[in-house]
Formats: C-alpha cells, sequence, structure tokens
C-alpha cells in the first residue's frame, strides 16, 4: 500500500471512530478534551494538534450530513448527534414491496444505520479516501454494507464489549451459500481496510488473534464473561491483512454490465466498455466472494456470464436472500 493510501485509509478509520464514539454516546455531550484523550487517532497526537485535527474532522462529519451539534460551556465546546435527525419517516409497504425491500436490504447491507451509510459513510470514504464522491455513490453502496450490515443493537454490543473487556459471540458466514459458523472472540476493536469493515480480536476456538469481515457477520451476543486476551500491541493492520491472504480465492471473471451502472465493477475491471454503453467487463485476479457478493446486489445491471460455477453462486444467493424476505414478511 502507498504512502498516500495508507493516509486516507488513516484519516477515515479515525472519522469513523470518531463518529462511532458520539454514536455510542446516545446524545449525550462529550467535551473536545474527552474526544481527544479517549478516540483513537487523537490520543497520541500532542493536546493542540489533536484539537486542530478533531475540529477538521467533526466539520467533515458535518458536511457529510452527520447531524452533529456544538453545545458551548464551562471554557470548552462539547458535541454530540441529533438522534431525532437521524429517525426516519415511517413507509407503508404492500406485501410485493416488502418481499422487495427486505431483499434489497440484506443483499446490499441496509439496517438501521442505512440513513446514515447512504447520505454520510459513503461520502466520508470517498472524501478521506481521494476520490470523487459523485462517480463513487453506487460503487461505494457494496462496501458502505460492511458498516450498514450492523443494526444499532448489534453495534451496541460490539462497541460496549471492546471497552468494558467483554467477550463476544456470534455467526461468521465464510460464503455467501454456506451454513453459518459459530464464533467465539475477545475483541479488540473495529478497524479498515481497503474500505471494509473489519472486527480484530482474540479468537478463542483458534487461540490466535484474527480479523472477521463484518459483512460477513451477524447475531452478536455477551457471552456473559470477561475477556480474556486483551489487546498487547499487535499489529492491527497485519491481523486484518493476514485473514485476508488465508480467506481469499482470486478469480477471473466476464460480466455482462448496463449502460450507466456498475461502476465498481469497471473500475476493477482488465478491460470495459465505456461508461454510457452496456457490454462486457473483464476481470483479473479478483476476489471471488466479492464478485458473487457485487453481481448479487446489482441485480440485473451486472450479469455474471463467467466462471459458470460462481454464477451459481449468485442465483443461490438471490434465491437464499428471497426466501428469507419471505419468511421475514410472513412470520
Amino acid at each position: 500500500m502507498t504512502d498516500a493510501a495508507t493516509d486516507s485509509t488513516s484519516d477515515l478509520q479515525r472519522r469513523i471512530n470518531l463518529y462511532l464514539a458520539l454514536l455510542d454516546a446516545e446524545g449525550k455531550e462529550l467535551p473536545t478534551s474527552w474526544l481527544a484523550a479517549n478516540v483513537e487517532g487523537y490520543r497520541h497526537k500532542g493536546r493542540d494538534a489533536a484539537r486542530k485535527q478533531l475540529g477538521r474532522d467533526l466539520k467533515i462529519l458535518a458536511k457529510a450530513g452527520v447531524p452533529i451539534t456544538r453545545v458551548g460551556g464551562s471554557g470548552e465546546n462539547s458535541y454530540r448527534l441529533r438522534p431525532e435527525e437521524q429517525r426516519y419517516q415511517d413507509v407503508e409497504l404492500d406485501a410485493e414491496e416488502a418481499a422487495v425491500v427486505a431483499l434489497a436490504g440484506r443483499l446490499a447491507g441496509t439496517g438501521q444505520l442505512a440513513g446514515f451509510a447512504r447520505s454520510g459513510w459513503r461520502k466520508l470514504a470517498a472524501a478521506g479516501a481521494g476520490v470523487d464522491p459523485g462517480a463513487a455513490l453506487e460503487a461505494r453502496a457494496h462496501n458502505a454494507g460492511d458498516f450498514a450490515r450492523l443494526g444499532r443493537r448489534d453495534l451496541d454490543i460490539v462497541l460496549r464489549a471492546i471497552r468494558g473487556g467483554r467477550r463476544l459471540n456470534f455467526d461468521y458466514h465464510q460464503d455467501p451459500v454456506g451454513e453459518p459458523q459459530p464464533r467465539v472472540m475477545d475483541p479488540w476493536r473495529v478497524a479498515i481496510h481497503e474500505r471494509r469493515l473489519y472486527l480484530v480480536g482474540f479468537d478463542v476456538d483458534r487461540e490466535a488473534p484474527r480479523a472477521f469481515r463484518l459483512v460477513r457477520t451477524s447475531g452478536f451476543r455477551d457471552a456473559g464473561v470477561p475477556a480474556e486476551h486483551p489487546h498487547r500491541g499487535e499489529d492491527i493492520g497485519e491481523i486484518v491483512r493476514g485473514t485476508r491472504r488465508l480467506g481469499r480465492e482470486l478469480v477471473d471473471a466476464r460480466v455482462r454490465v448496463a449502460a450507466g451502472a456498475a461502476h465498481e465493477l469497471r473500475r476493477s475491471a482488465a478491460e470495459a466498455p465505456p461508461e454510457n454503453e452496456t457490454g462486457m467487463v473483464r476481470l483479473v485476479d479478483v476476489d471471488r466472494d466479492w464478485l458473487v457478493r457485487t453481481c448479487a446486489g446489482l441485480g440485473a445491471d451486472a450479469v455474471l456470464e463467467e466462471p459458470i460455477d460462481a454464477r451459481g453462486d449468485v442465483v443461490a444467493l438471490l434465491e437464499r436472500q428471497l426466501a428469507a424476505a419471505k419468511e421475514v414478511l410472513h412470520g
């Protein structure tokens, strides 16, 4: 990874940490001094440098659509989220519409935090990574799902476990169509790598540090016991990179894409048609799971032609999610 890419990832990670701290406060005011001293990304800087960086990041979050309020008093400013502006109007759906929404939600990673993912996090990701926000919206939608996939309840459980030194149980989905695997972890932090979010900690069953991509996890719950393996300075980034190297299956692929759509596939392609034309995209050495999930999420805008077995996984994933949506709909 280049120095520039590392810097932009560090910026994005720090701003996500700041947002999560404000979110976890549930509308309570957090003083500037507390944020600078407790949020990862600021606390190792000098006092003045931390406050300046914090001020810049708060402005970027606000511009990205995060509803932040500044409150003056006692010699320093405090900040809080306006939770009333994170709520959305109730929508009445008929049976067919509800099934479609449930399916789209599971595929694209929508959830209780989806409003923020749509209006803020993708813009923040684009700004932090030096990518044009307008061109990035559709491409980032699938990676924003890493964040939005966690409902508020799951996110609260993860944050409290990290801060309180608690052990976690959760389910891990190793592939799109396989059965979930139960996991036990002493969590250390949520980390970002190549715009994907990972839960990093000590895998109790494997007896080693491990990272799990959040988009593949579900059903978080407190294990009822304290964590026994605290973070002792292990390189978080290297743990994530090591996990990715072990779990990655690379494939070559051909995908037929619609005009004006599938920007993420186009940017990752070795060959692609002009943006405003329908045609075949050729991809070389791409992550197979990413390919399956991305094509499923894009629906008719991206039809996977090869490899045939991956195409079968796209169909199986859509069928499984449709069945799950119908189950939710009909109880």
